[in-house]
């Protein structure tokens, strides 16, 4: 299982790696190591599709993801070969958060869209062998049919949940396995030494080279065809975004919860136009400043970000602020 432990690596080093830079949770720390992000996507950061599959927000989500990762990772992956299984691991990936990318603008990651997408290949593997494996596909794939249900309905009944991602994944790698999933063309018996019976051992017929390569190629080119697509006309733009973003930090000051406030106002200084950034940058530090009760530099911060120019929305942030560390009241 190189692949399997080696994806599985890679997501452990990934949390710790969030953990250390400023927050596994924190949106811009999220956005900032490659979380898929619609309006950025839109903006032509086409590489968030992939690199989102290997983060993850918490140690929970990770090891609800590792375990699926493991147990059907070691199923497809020795069934199917590992290049094929890490193609269909990656491509479902990126599939899943493509979809995720047309629903919604939030941020997301996870692997989740990439272990469903194996969990689809092993169910088309048992569709297409189900005259040869008999019974046991059956059951397993009435088993798969049950899993996949329950996962799907906690995830619409669940809040914080990317079901659009599930579904891509899931439907992505069920298609490709359909192209790449092994055959059992017939079964070889095998004498037991001192034993009174045969084992029978099937005889697995993989896909060529040539078959994975090009149907590799035939899934890239879709994947950039619907990319396109959905970013033709996408509804959820960087400066709605921005205004967004701005909102709910005005929100979150009039509440006197600056430590949230401020993260949203570091995705805004990610977002926006370099001529802001020198102004949202002290409005961030005044809010961390407030954060943390350090009343003095968190106006000394606010001052020079007005001074500095924001955007009308964020100034309005930046007056609130002021407002709440002067002790006048907040409108």
């Amino acid at each position: 299982m190189p692949a399997t432990w080696l994806f599985l690596a890679i997501n452990v080093v990934m949390l710790a790696v969030l953990d250390l830079t400023g927050g596994a949770s924190e949106p811009a720390n999220l956005l900032r190591f490659g979380a898929k992000y619609g309006p950025a996507i839109a903006d032509g950061q086409y590489w968030r599709l992939f690199t989102a599959i290997f983060l993850h927000v918490s140690l929970f989500h990770l090891l609800t993801n590792s375990i699926g990762l493991v147990i059907f990772g070691k199923i497809v992956e020795s069934n199917f070969s590992t290049r094929t299984f890490a193609s269909i691991y990656l491509l479902s990936g990126v599939f899943g958060n493509i979809a995720s990318y047309a629903a919604s603008p939030d941020i997301g990651v996870g692997a989740s869209g990439a272990i469903f997408g194996i969990v689809g290949a092993y169910a088309a593997y048992l569709v297409r062998n189900r005259g040869e494996l008999r019974e046991s596909a059956t059951g397993t794939l009435i088993a798969l049919l049950i899993l996949v249900g329950i996962d799907l309905f906690y995830g619409l009944t669940t809040p914080g949940i990317d079901n659009w991602a599930h579904v891509g994944g899931l439907s992505s790698g069920f298609v490709l396995s359909m192209y790449l999933s092994p055959r059992v063309s017939e079964y070889m018996q095998t004498e037991v030494p001192g034993m009174a019976f045969v084992r029978r051992i099937p005889v697995i017929r993989r896909p060529s080279t040539t078959s994975l390569v090009a149907t590799i190629g035939v899934f890239l080119v879709i994947a950039a065809v619907l990319v396109w697509l959905i970013g033709r006309n996408y509804p959820y733009s960087v400066p709605a975004q921005i205004h967004h973003f701005n909102a709910d930090a005005l929100g979150l000051v009039q509440r006197g919860d600056y430590r949230d406030a401020a993260q949203d106002m570091l995705v805004v200084y990610r977002l926006d136009s370099a001529e802001r950034r020198p102004g949202l940058a002290e409005l961030v530090r005044a809010l961390s400043a407030a954060a943390l009760g350090q009343t003095q530099a968190a106006q000394i911060h606010v001052n020079r970000a007005i001074q500095l120019g924001l955007s009308s929305d964020a100034e309005a942030v930046a007056q609130a602020l002021n407002r709440q560390l002067s002790g006048a009241p907040s409108t």
